[in-house]
């Protein structure tokens, strides 16, 4: 029995140190790989960073290459705001068809493809008018209402001069008119003044001509020379 139990305690001491043998070597292992790992955020800020940036189109491709003149413009048409442009890159020989509004370009199409390059331009061109046809109806009906409006100040100012005149023409008749009336009322107070003065100029003509008879009763005649003037 002593000898079971010992070789019991040796067992259980083995299988502990095994234990132990075990867990540091996982602890080395994990100590091993955890080094990459730190490393990991970097490389993926790395990547990200470098991927983060969308890809470059057709539209910034073209931009970039007319801005430094790398095109030669074979064909290029304009209606009002809009337009398309045919341009060639003769070191490629690539074709650039584009459609443009307020100068800027709205849709690109390459292509190494002569012939698809001119259709593609006919239909930018067509599509072009027609989106400039609004536009340039708007222009001129703007124009027709800035005529119209000019033309309604002109009449208005010289209705305003022919208002303004009848408006004086009418105070001046009326005026006119008063100063009629009044002329007339003063005429006729003159004659009944004038009426009342003959006669009363009558009435004392005779009443001297009485007095003059009374003063002169009883005195001879005066006879008056032929041709003399005077009394």
């Amino acid at each position: 029995m002593n000898q079971i139990s010992h070789n019991r305690v040796l067992a259980l001491a083995a299988f502990v140190l095994i234990g132990i043998c075990t867990g540091a070597h996982a602890q080395s292992l994990s100590g091993a790989t955890s080094a990459p790992l730190r490393s990991a955020p970097e490389e993926e800020g790395f990547i990200t960073e470098q991927t983060g940036v969308p890809p470059a189109g057709d539209i910034a491709e073209l931009q970039r290459l007319t801005n430094s003149n790398a095109l030669d413009v074979l064909r290029a048409s304009r209606n009002g705001s809009y337009g398309a442009d045919l341009l060639f890159d003769g070191k490629l020989g690539t074709y650039y068809v584009a459609l443009l509004q307020q100068r800027d370009f709205w849709r690109v199409v390459k292509t190494q493809d002569e012939r698809r390059a001119q259709a593609v331009y006919a239909t930018f061109t067509r599509q072009a008018e027609r989106l400039a046809e609004v536009e340039m109806r708007r222009i001129k009906l703007e124009a027709q209402k800035v005529q119209t409006e000019q033309r309604l100040a002109i009449t208005q100012a010289k209705q305003n001069r022919l208002q303004a005149d009848i408006d004086i023409a009418r105070e001046q008749q009326t005026l006119a008119t008063s100063r009629q009336e009044q002329a007339r009322s003063e005429l006729t107070g003159l004659r009944a003044q004038q009426d009342a003065a003959q006669a009363q100029l009558r009435e004392t003509q005779g009443q001297l001509g009485k007095l003059q008879h009374q003063l002169d009763a009883g005195l001879p005649a005066v006879r008056r020379k032929r041709g003399s003037r005077g009394s």
